[in-house]
């Protein structure tokens, strides 16, 4: 069947050629041509499968509308005029940051294509480096975030924890000056690339083998076998983890030049999968291009809700999770939310209730069967700015093997939580601790005043995910009625307010 199409298409569509040729050739040098003639193409082909009837054609044409409105920057992407970079930060989502995983290593691709040209062979370079190399090479002191420093009193704020701040333009900005800093390029592209996101492309191209270590990676193995060949025996200088994940990025690679037009096509629904759900994350030098990905809530922006009715309350909510135990133990955490919101005539109650399982067979990490372990936690709660009467309660786990770690909130022991105004929005932060084999919990209500008396108002809750968590469980009590989403996005709900 997948002949047939290609048959009719390049009877009946003379232009599809250079896609045809791209599509046979495995990614040939008529790629860029043929990306430069979709915006043509798009009506032939909807004519095309006025016949035909193709899931494939079909599925081709809704991502193509998807990734339409950066076809007119084509050439920005190729590298027409000057070489375009894209610096891809490798996350490990199994110690979870403010946007994703702890990146321990990167990958820069330039691409230049002069076009246009006959023989455009769109050129790329690709190297791998480890994180640490750019923080070896910066210089002079910068002071950490609070909550960084009491984790791990280094006293220094370095580009791999550089990933702090909720929203991603302003994380990339300070990712990108931590770069320059460690003598890195400053790149067109900045990319957020989860563990979990590979392990997805992973099983769509199948076993993936590396010749160097006599290895075959697949979706399941992914993890431990790379983690295992990066860390086990590994010394100060040496170049082993840049080793494996250069290996390993170049089979990748091999097998990605050789793709089918069906794992094409899963793999472009991947990663706008992906984009969507806020777990990969675009950063643009190119102000336009900026622009687009922002107005697509691709950029990773952290924006409060707004509601378009009248009169209308807002209540925004984010919980940011950061793993500051230098462990890999979100690989074992589960967590579930519960919202009850209420209201009087005067006011909105809105009560968090959290619940952080740590299903971590260990305390610590023991390579290379086990990464993970206590999870130390500081969590951010981000509120609407007009929140009053903010309560905290917490019951966190404490370890039994370790001697040092930062002081939970718990009311006794750390009485204070850190309050501030952020993003136009309260941010309630604190450090929480769930051991290993453990439960913990976290109680947080507030107040949202309704100023005089109102019938039938409208009142909007908006939860908002976290970049790069796959999905957090979430129930809502719902002024009497219930409601459920696992958060894999971000999800609102509206009623009207009644009087009492």
């Amino acid at each position: 069947m997948t002949k047939l199409i290609i048959l009719f298409i390049g009877l009946l569509i003379p232009s599809a050629k250079p896609c045809l040729s791209a599509w046979t050739a495995k990614l040939s040098a008529d790629l860029p041509q043929c990306l430069q003639s979709l915006p043509s193409l798009e009506p032939k082909l909807k004519f095309a499968n006025f016949f035909l009837r193709s899931p494939l054609i079909s599925e081709f044409l809704t991502l193509n509308s998807e990734f339409k409105p950066f076809l007119p920057h084509l050439f920005y992407f190729l590298g027409e005029e000057k070489p375009t970079s894209y610096l891809i930060l490798l996350q490990n989502n199994y110690e979870l940051r403010a946007n994703g995983g702890f990146f321990g290593s990167y990958a820069v691709l330039t691409t230049g294509c002069q076009l246009p040209t006959a023989n455009c062979q769109l050129p790329f370079s690709i190297r791998f480096q480890d994180i640490y190399v750019p923080d070896g090479a910066l210089v002079g002191h910068v002071e950490p975030p609070a909550p960084i420093q009491t984790a791990f009193k280094q006293g220094w704020f370095k580009l791999r924890d550089s990933d702090w701040e909720p929203d991603f333009p302003t994380a990339a900005t300070t990712i990108r000056w931590f770069l320059t800093k460690g003598n890195e390029i400053n790149p067109d592209f900045l990319i957020t690339l989860n563990l979990s996101t590979i392990e997805k492309i992973i099983a769509v191209l199948g076993d993936v083998y590396i010749p160097e270590y006599d290895l075959t990676l697949n979706h399941d193995n992914l993890y431990a076998l790379l983690q295992n060949q990066s860390e086990i025996a590994a010394f100060d200088g040496s170049t082993q983890k840049k080793d494996v994940i250069t290996a390993a990025g170049h089979a990748v690679i091999k097998k990605l030049s050789h793709l089918n037009f069906d794992q094409f096509v899963r793999l472009v629904k991947i990663a706008l999968d992906q984009l969507n759900h806020g777990n990969l994350l675009v950063n643009s030098t190119n102000e336009p291009v900026q622009k687009i990905l922002e107005e697509k809530n691709w950029a990773g922006q952290l924006t409060t809700a707004n509601c378009q009715l009248p009169n209308c309350l807002t209540d925004t909510t984010l919980l940011v999770e950061t793993n500051l135990g230098a462990n890999k133990a979100n690989c074992c955490v589960e967590r579930k939310t519960v919202h009850t919101i209420s209201h009087s005539p005067y006011a909105i109650s809105h009560l968090i209730n959290l619940t952080l399982t740590n299903k971590s067979p260990l305390e610590n990490p023991d390579p290379p069967r086990f990464y993970g372990g206590n999870y130390i936690s500081y969590l951010r709660f981000y509120l609407p700015e007009n929140a009053k009467n903010i309560r905290l309660t917490a019951q966190p786990t404490l370890p039994k093997t370790l001697t040092q770690y930062p002081l939970p909130f718990d009311g006794i022991n750390q009485k204070s939580f850190d309050l501030k105004d952020n993003y136009g929005l309260r941010e309630v932060g604190f450090f929480h601790l769930t051991a290993a084999g453990t439960k913990s919990a976290v109680q947080l209500s507030y107040d949202l005043p309704l100023y005089g008396r109102f019938t039938n108002r409208p009142y909007q809750l908006t939860l908002l995910k976290q970049h790069g968590l796959e999905s957090s469980p979430q129930e809502i009590n719902f002024f009497g009625k219930s409601s459920s989403t696992p958060l894999d996005s971000d999800y609102s709900l509206s009623a009207a307010i009644g009087e009492e």
